[in-house]
């Protein structure tokens, strides 16, 4: 079999899952939420805030199984694959906090909509939001926090405290130099600082027009450095729910071979990996999901590399 059809054939079986059906059956339903603001019709209700309990539920069910489906989604769009992570890292935060947890689910509808604004404003000036931008583009971009509120006002379903910390304070900054507003550190509710900070973190490990994808180390250094913009309490909790080798991410070992990371254990450390290539075997193919009784055959874990090196995407 080529590696072609074999990569293929990863693919569907991957897709075959229970778990990442009912992910891309979230990613369908943003396709049509967003279909209908486009042509000023109202959101369904009943299909957002069953997306945000499919999530929670998944999330619930199965944890790790649940953050790997989550990296499934290549053949999506950025910002629904964003969107949906952005709400289950999210999800997952707030429920392991007792006073934060009986809002959970008001969170992630906020987070499954909080990009949409940015799809709106596609034209023919703006025709991607995956490209290189220039400056002109980058700032017309900016608005799509106001013009997502504005077109969301009518909906009384969408909680208005989550509306206001996750929609429109989420790309609002500590010391004032985020935007719509500028707000400063004493104006941002710990929900909205939270969810600042999962946000750019998924944002920087996905590559853009403008720059490659950021390891989760790269990135949480980057967050980690800046304490007068992303509050550093919750970038710690973020690293102690993900660890140092997120689910999802690919990392590789001493002998040459690339995994992706599908489990962690206690202590933030790949318990299960899917092997996919032996770099010093002239880059050969490969597929086998392996256990730590067997990691020593891999080697030692190197470190954690970007999968756009190796034209390598989960599966």
């Amino acid at each position: 079999m080529s590696s072609r059809r074999q990569a293929q054939r990863q693919r569907d079986l991957a897709e075959s899952t229970p778990m990442v059906r009912a992910i891309r059956e979230v990613a369908r339903q943003l396709h049509i939420a967003l279909l209908a603001l486009k042509n000023s019709q109202p959101i369904s209700s009943e299909a957002i805030l069953g997306c945000a309990d499919t999530l929670l539920h998944l999330l619930e069910q199965q944890r790790q199984q649940f953050f790997y489906a989550l990296a499934c989604l290549g053949s999506e769009p950025q910002w629904v694959q964003h969107s949906i992570n952005v709400a289950g890292k999210l999800g997952d935060l707030m429920l392991a906090e007792p006073d934060l947890a009986s809002q959970a689910r008001a969170a992630v509808v906020a987070a499954l909509l909080h990009d949409m604004g940015k799809a709106m404003l596609l034209s023919e000036s703006l025709h991607s939001l995956e490209g290189k931008l220039n400056d002109e583009q980058r700032e017309r971009l900016r608005d799509h926090v106001e013009v997502l509120l504005d077109r969301l006002a009518p909906l009384d379903w969408i909680d208005e405290a989550m509306r206001h910390d996750i929609i429109g304070c989420i790309n609002e900054r500590l010391d004032g130099s985020g935007y719509p507003h500028g707000y400063h550190a004493d104006s941002l509710s710990d929900v909205a600082r939270m969810a600042a900070v999962v946000d750019v973190l998924d944002a920087m490990m996905r590559p853009r027009g403008d720059r490659p994808a950021k390891t989760a180390i790269e990135a949480y250094r980057y967050l980690y450095n800046r304490p007068e913009r992303f509050d550093k309490g919750w970038v710690t909790r973020y690293v102690q729910r993900h660890g140092f080798y997120p689910i999802g991410s690919l990392v590789r070992y001493s002998h040459g071979y690339l995994a992706w990371v599908m489990e962690l254990d206690g202590v933030g450390q790949p318990s299960r990996v899917r092997v996919v290539r032996n770099t010093s075997r002239s880059e050969l193919a490969m597929n086998h999901i392996l256990t730590r009784v067997d990691f020593g055959q891999l080697g030692q874990l190197d470190k954690l590399v970007r999968p756009e090196s190796y034209q390598l995407t989960p599966f």
